[in-house]
């Protein structure tokens, strides 16, 4: 269940009521479970919430709680922080207070952390999926001050969907190793966004990062060894060097690249790059060996788009 802000939720004054006594408190409960009690259909509608009589014992828990009652004091009085537990809006991170959170107690923390990974779960793997790295930038500029229990809560859906990326290059090498013609579309495994944003993600993505280096030494590995096609395996080996990946992963990356320079050496990889580059092709549809038809068809594609 998300965060729910009493003082937002019930339309009273954090000023008035941060010091209320337990009197006013009870007070209050009871004139708005009089209401309550008055409404066609049992529930208390306050500021585009339906509230049932176990909600308003629940917020009103909450307030009669010092400490707790102190904890949405401060979120209150934090609007960009209150506006992404309750509705996921991101000025937080945008604005820069999120450089606040290792500053908070440990009390707050472990208060706010369930809240607050199951919210940022949702964001990041949403700027994941839309491919925007303005906004990945943002939600991980600042490491979460969190136990690795609540960071897997954190990070849980975009591991998932990295994963499941992970399975779909590692089924397209052993087809590749099997006989299946590589193609363009290689590059979809290892585009630029995709380099880009497995860069901006935590220390937590190191092992998958590295998996997914790997992944690419293979498939390029059998591209090569399965088609001889050096060029492809030099630019599928390209994408995988831009990743921050282990020295490990690097030395395997970087072995296999200058091997395959010495079928394919350097100074012409490069030359040739650039004649791609000039004639806008894409390199990889024409180190797939696509033919004229198949260059023919992603320029009408490109020019499309």
């Amino acid at each position: 269940m998300g965060y729910k802000n009493p003082f937002t939720i019930l339309g009273i004054s954090v000023d008035k009521w941060a010091g209320a006594s337990a009197e006013d408190l009870r007070r209050k409960k009871k004139e708005l479970l009089a209401e309550l009690e008055l409404s066609s259909d049992q529930y208390l509608h306050q500021h585009g919430v339906a509230l049932s009589k176990q909600d308003l014992n629940d917020l009103f828990e909450d307030l009669e709680a010092e400490d707790q009652r102190n904890f949405h004091v401060m979120i209150s009085r934090l609007p960009s922080l209150h506006d992404f537990l309750i509705s996921s809006r991101l000025d937080y991170f945008y604005e820069g207070d999120a450089s606040l959170l290792p500053t908070y107690s440990a009390e707050f923390l472990k208060w706010l952390a369930p809240w607050f990974v199951e919210a940022y779960n949702v964001r990041l793997a949403n700027a994941y999926r839309q491919k925007d790295l303005d906004e990945l930038r943002a939600l991980t500029i600042h490491e979460l001050p969190f136990s690795p229990e609540l960071l897997t809560i954190a990070y849980r859906d975009t591991y998932q969907i990295i994963d499941e990326h992970l399975i779909h290059l590692t089924a397209t090498n052993e087809k590749i190793a099997g006989g299946l013609q590589p193609d363009g579309q290689l590059y979809e495994l290892a585009e630029e966004w995709l380099i880009s944003a497995l860069n901006l993600l935590p220390d937590y993505f190191a092992q998958i990062r590295d998996a997914i280096g790997e992944a690419l030494e293979q498939l390029a590995l059998s591209v090569y060894r399965r088609h001889q096609r050096g060029k492809l395996s030099l630019l599928i080996l390209r994408q995988a060097l831009k990743l921050n990946v282990s020295s490990g992963v690097r030395k395997h990356l970087t072995d296999l690249q200058e091997s395959l320079f010495r079928i394919h050496p350097e100074e012409e990889w490069k030359s040739w790059l650039d004649q791609q580059k000039n004639e806008g092709v894409s390199p990889w549809l024409v180190a797939a060996g696509v033919g004229a038809i198949g260059l023919a068809v992603w320029l009408l594609s490109k020019w499309r788009g």
